[in-house]
């Protein structure tokens, strides 16, 4: 790891993890002037002409409030990470999580809020925060979430300071409110892995990164997980990637709990804002535990198949109660994921409903790794998923499914020579009712 010396802005090398000293961190947005790696290693007179600059000034800043809590070192994403190396970045950006989690306390620099110290009024303070761009981008969500003490400061480095007791409390209610992360996970009262895959997923579906790996690599420390770091293969087969990650350590099926504006498609989403509000999720009690995983022909994975193997009856009362698509009777199954929604009952109570997604079958032959048959689906209505009564759960079996992502897909219609036929009529209105609907967001298609 490399720190700068508080002192004299010098970078200097920690290689044995035991050795790191006690170390302050900064978290910040970029700007235009930032002072890079190799910048920060030049020569005297080289960085003389850097002084100026509003990155060096942000460094400066940002060491002077380190040394004045005692800190002999700090680190800073721009300048402590020679972006040249891609293995030491890559190796950084794993280890960001880190990073921040260890660091005895994190600055954040506001850049776009401005406290006036004789100002009586809270809520400006308050809203001021709330519309800062610090709370939209995709790295600063790690950068907020991990580290144990948090300090924040305006653009003239003065540190945010609300008059009264429970000033701490408030402003962490009101960033709360603004990124829609749980105030207990802000506060440390409750770990990060008491929620969801969704839930998390959703705390990033409205941020943004400048490149678009960015949007998956940042998540990574979220979810506790590490993979290599690829730029240039794109925004959607990076976040892929990361959704292949959990999978391999996490049964967590909210991983497949999202709506997005696509006919159809596999069961892993194309990006976080495929999560965006998603409702309250909850998972079952490991009782039905079965190994998924991704194959080359597609996601195999058990499913609760509610539709009976598509008895025509109980497909025909899910198409009534708008659990399934209206029409010609599909040949395809209401899928429940191990994972609860609560619905509104009778007399305004709550209780919960299991979330099902619709799978139309794909038109070839498919044999699991023992060579039993088994059957290949497209998950179809991608903005909506239902929430399936408990009345529809006690007799339904169990199914191994395959359900083919995008690539799959196209690969079968190529190989095919001809385009395989999708056996669902159905139309957008034709689901209503209880199935849960999301925001239709045109996007051009895989």
């Amino acid at each position: 790891m490399r720190l700068i010396n508080t002192a004299t802005l010098t970078l200097e090398e920690f290689n044995d993890v035991s050795q790191i000293p006690p170390y302050a961190i900064l978290s910040h947005t970029w700007g235009t002037e930032e002072i890079a790696y190799e910048t920060m290693i030049a020569k005297e007179d080289a960085r003389a002409a850097i002084i100026n600059k509003q990155g060096y000034q942000k460094i400066a800043n940002f060491c002077k409030l380190a040394r004045f809590r005692n800190l002999q070192y700090g680190w800073v994403d721009t300048c402590c990470i020679d972006k040249r190396s891609s293995a030491e970045l890559s190796e950084a950006i794993n280890s960001m999580y880190r990073y921040y989690s260890d660091a005895f306390t994190c600055i954040i620099y506001l850049a776009d809020v401005a406290v006036d110290p004789a100002a009586e009024d809270r809520y400006l303070v308050l809203e001021s925060i709330r519309r800062s761009r610090w709370l939209s981008r995709g790295w600063t969500l790690q950068e907020l979430i991990a580290p144990f003490k948090r300090e924040f400061y305006d653009t003239n480095w003065k540190r945010i300071v609300l008059r009264g007791v429970d000033d701490e409390k408030e402003l962490l209610e009101a960033i709360s409110q603004a990124t829609g992360i749980p105030t207990p996970v802000l506060d440390m009262t409750k770990p990060l892995r008491d929620y969801c895959v969704a839930e998390r997923m959703c705390w990033a579906s409205k941020r943004q990164t400048t490149r678009d790996e960015d949007m998956a690599y940042c998540l990574m420390g979220i979810f506790d997980v590490n993979m290599p770091i690829i730029y240039g293969e794109g925004g959607r087969k990076a976040f892929k990637r990361l959704q292949s990650e959990i999978m391999q350590s996490s049964f967590d099926q909210t991983l497949f709990a999202w709506r997005g504006d696509y006919e159809e498609s596999g069961l892993l989403a194309n990006s976080p804002s495929d999560f965006a509000n998603t409702p309250p999720l909850s998972l079952w009690r490991p009782r039905y535990l079965a190994p998924y995983h991704m194959t080359n022909v597609g996601l195999s994975i058990q499913v609760l198949d509610v539709t009976n193997d598509g008895d025509p009856a109980r497909v025909r009362e899910l198409a009534e109660l708008g659990l399934m698509p209206q029409g010609d009777i599909p040949a395809g199954i209401l899928a429940v994921l191990q994972c609860n929604i609560p619905v509104e009952g009778q007399e305004g109570d709550r209780e919960p409903g299991a979330l099902g997604v619709c799978l139309d079958m794909v038109d070839a032959s498919f044999r699991s790794m023992s060579g039993a048959p088994v059957r290949g689906y497209r998950r179809i209505c991608c903005w909506t998923f239902s929430t399936v009564p408990a009345r529809f759960l006690s007799d339904a079996p169990f199914k191994d499914v395959l359900v083919l992502e995008d690539t799959h897909d196209r690969l079968l219609r190529t190989v095919a020579g001809k385009w395989v036929v999708r056996s669902t009529s159905f139309d957008r209105e034709s689901l209503a009712g209880p199935a849960q609907k999301g925001p239709r967001t045109k996007r051009e298609a895989s």
